[in-house]
């Protein structure tokens, strides 16, 4: 006789209830501090725009600033914490802290002499590097000024690459601790830090110079203040390290068998964040063809990254010691309870999210862009922009969180896949610049490659790490279809109070009250 049919969620009991109620309880404590951050970060990208205006020195700054995050994430930055976490957590469990203590120096030695090098090699290397990031720009005088200031900005930036390496590591040593404020907590400060410099640059400066009245000991200020923030933000992820019992010496770790095998993880996944650093990087060089490009497309990726981050970003850097801890112990079921707990809690925050930002993205735009930035044609940009990138922001966030799960099963293959299939359409977009000559069309069709990419990549993702987990693990397409069926219902009030209460935005601050109304009402 047929057995009744089994529901495809199993039932959760003893170690998976509590790793559920602990990544529950860890990834509220993570949002609220990396809504901190978030925010804080969004003050820099708005303080920047407004201090450095729509003009071609805000264009190199943005772009040469982001140069050594973008090459910390290809050379394994962004793997630190997947590379990592799951040997201490083992090492942890096993109660051995003095050869957790071991791997974690000797991963942090290897990283300071890795990127050590890397930033000596790009010094070296700084006119290829800028003939790159200039060569979207038309007029030579424009370009040789430029190169005349991008050259002392890249001697002084490149130096934060050790930093991010201490950074990153002491952030791994905290989460396998199931330490996670300070590690969320601590880039506030390198914000706050950054914030205070483009201030201070800004009274000395003046707001919104461009490249000819800008001298090159102006130009060190600015790039030796927020040098100076990225290490301050590094040394307070040390310390929370030593306070979670691993206190970090770097030391020669390359003798250790399982760091080796934790790098030739890292070597086959490095093809993952190249792709994906190297889309982004991209994109925002082509964002610099027009006045003001860059800033714009960071400060929409602000706003797009701060849900994400919120939900998706706190979920897949709470899961993954506990998804680590369920492979090594061959609890399969559990992690996929876990797994599709988290997704379906990203899909139920972030559709709304979504549709909030494309039917918002003017009223945003106003709200946010002061100062310079604050132009007609600055707040054109960013509106187009922030309503291309908030159309993907839910595929964003779904690639997010299962890469995490990847990398907790070892799996390095399936976000590679995705982020080769992000990079393609990211190409095709690019390519497509060179055609366009109205700026704000450009800021659309470049948020908008980056969005269909990323629907792509989630889509080819998660069939592949559904396929492999047992049942349960699949999200089913009935909340989904309820979920979005409310976001559309929520996104109506919005955009009434968006349409009737225009007359608002003349008042002191309007437009952040008009924006904050239509939020409420959503």
């Amino acid at each position: 006789m047929n057995t009744p049919a089994q529901p495809a969620t199993p039932v959760l009991r003893g170690a998976a209830d509590e790793s559920l109620a602990s990544v529950a309880h860890g990834s509220r404590l993570v949002a609220a501090w990396v809504l901190v951050s978030r925010v804080s970060g969004f003050g820099r990208v708005a303080v920047a725009g407004a201090v450095l205006g729509p003009t071609f020195f805000g264009n190199l700054f943005q772009l040469t600033n982001s140069i050594p995050a973008l090459v910390f994430g290809l050379l394994f930055g962004s793997l630190v914490s997947a590379m990592l976490v799951p040997p201490l957590v083992e090492r942890l469990d096993r109660a051995e802290p003095d050869g957790a203590r071991r791997l974690a120096d000797g991963v942090l030695g290897i990283f300071l002499v890795l990127f050590a090098g890397v930033a000596v090699l790009g010094i070296f290397l700084a006119d290829p590097i800028l003939w790159l990031i200039t060569a979207g720009v038309a007029d030579p005088d424009v370009r040789r000024e430029q190169m005349r200031l991008g050259w002392p900005l890249i001697v002084v930036l490149l130096p934060q690459l050790p930093c991010y390496a201490l950074s990153a590591v002491a952030a791994a040593a905290q989460q396998a601790r199931g330490r996670f404020a300070l590690a969320a907590a601590a880039p506030a400060v390198d914000n706050i830090a950054a914030i205070a410099v483009l201030v201070a640059f800004g009274l000395l400066s003046g707001a919104g110079q461009d490249l000819h009245a800008i001298e090159e000991t102006e130009v060190l200020l600015l790039g030796l203040g927020t040098t100076g923030a990225v290490a301050l933000c590094a040394a307070l992820q040390w310390w929370g390290a030593a306070r979670a019992g691993l206190r970090l010496v770097p030391r020669a770790g390359w003798r250790q068998p399982e760091i080796r095998a934790m790098f030739r993880m890292g070597a086959s996944s490095l093809g993952s964040t190249g792709l994906a650093s190297g889309a982004y990087f991209g994109l925002s060089v082509v964002a610099g063809f027009v006045p003001g490009g860059v800033a714009a497309f960071q400060i929409a990726n602000s706003f797009v990254q701060l849900p994400i981050a919120l939900t998706a970003g706190a979920l897949a850097v709470v899961q993954l010691p506990h998804l680590s801890r369920t492979v090594h112990e061959g609890r399969m079921a559990d992690f996929a309870a876990i797994h599709r707990s988290a997704m379906a809690l990203v899909v139920f925050t972030m559709l709304p999210a979504s549709l909030l930002l494309v039917v918002m993205s003017q009223a945003l735009a106003q709200a946010v862009a002061f100062g310079r930035m604050g132009a007609p044609e600055g707040i054109a940009l960013l509106a187009a922009c922030i309503a291309a990138r908030g159309i993907g922001a839910l595929a964003e966030a779904i690639v997010m969180l299962g890469t995490s799960a990847s990398y907790a099963r070892r799996d390095s293959v399936s976000p590679l896949r995705a982020k080769a299939i992000i990079a393609a359409v990211c190409v095709l977009g690019m390519a497509a610049a060179p055609a366009l000559h109205d700026p704000v069309v450009l800021m659309w069709v470049l948020g908008g490659a980056w969005s269909l990419a990323h629907v792509l990549g989630a889509l080819d993702l998660t069939r592949r790490q559904v396929r492999v987990l047992p049942d349960g693990a699949r999200l089913g397409l009935r909340p989904a279809a309820v979920t979005l069926l409310l976001s559309a219902l929520s996104a109506l009030p919005a955009w009434l109070v968006l349409q009737h209460a225009e007359p608002w935005a003349v008042l002191p601050f309007g437009h952040i009250q008009l924006a904050a109304a239509a939020g409420a009402a959503a």
